[in-house]
């Protein structure tokens, strides 16, 4: 699961999608997000920066609400699924593990690119 921040998708102009019923957001202690709950999704196709030219891209929806200070939050599920290494201090997601290329094939695709990219900031 992806979360993104509503300002964030409107500076990018991401096409949304109203939900019929808002989801509650509750924050890691528990208490209901002030900012409110999730009214929107949107559709979007990810790159993200593995190594000097190699991308790991999906397709995955993304849940709009209120974030403050970011563009966007990686789910834990996500990060499980993927498996993938956080270096916190250079703020860098890394696939290297094998299970990884082989789980992943099936949903996402890696892709090797010689050209500037997108990056989500």
């Amino acid at each position: 699961m992806f979360i993104t921040d509503h300002a964030f998708a409107i500076k990018h102009n991401l096409t949304l999608h109203s939900l019929l019923k808002p989801l509650p957001v509750h924050n890691v202690d528990g208490t209901l997000n002030r900012p409110g709950a999730i009214c929107h999704t949107t559709i979007q196709t990810l790159q993200i920066k593995n190594h000097a030219t190699d991308f790991h891209q999906e397709s995955t929806e993304l849940y709009v609400t209120s974030l403050a200070n970011q563009g966007i939050i990686f789910g834990t599920d996500w990060l499980r699924a993927h498996n993938a290494e956080v270096n916190w201090s250079h703020l860098q997601i890394v696939f290297s593990h094998l299970l990884f290329v082989a789980y992943c094939t099936c949903v996402c695709t890696m892709l090797q690119v010689s050209f500037p990219y997108l990056e989500i900031a």
